[in-house]
């Protein structure tokens, strides 16, 4: 499970939540007391803005490509457009 350790009013947190919001992601928010918002994922924290927005856009890739997946149609590869 995704979690959003956010502290209140925190820049960084009002755009994690959003972008998870968005991407319409499963994630569990947590309030925070320390210096800025972070995730975390399987007890392994990410903090910091870099590495936050790094792990969202593959996290972000991760589920485009799983929804591309249907049972009664082909799969077609993100990355080059093609049916497999």
């Amino acid at each position: 499970m995704l979690y959003l350790h956010k502290k209140p009013e925190d820049e960084l947190g009002v755009r994690v939540e959003n972008y998870l919001r968005d991407k319409s992601a499963a994630f569990r928010m947590r309030t925070s007391d320390e210096e800025e918002s972070y995730i975390m994922e399987n007890d392994i924290k990410i903090k910091g803005e870099q590495a936050v927005w790094r792990y969202l856009e593959s996290y972000g890739n991760l589920l485009s490509a799983e929804r591309s997946i249907s049972a009664d149609a082909c799969y077609i590869d993100p990355n080059t457009g093609k049916a497999c």
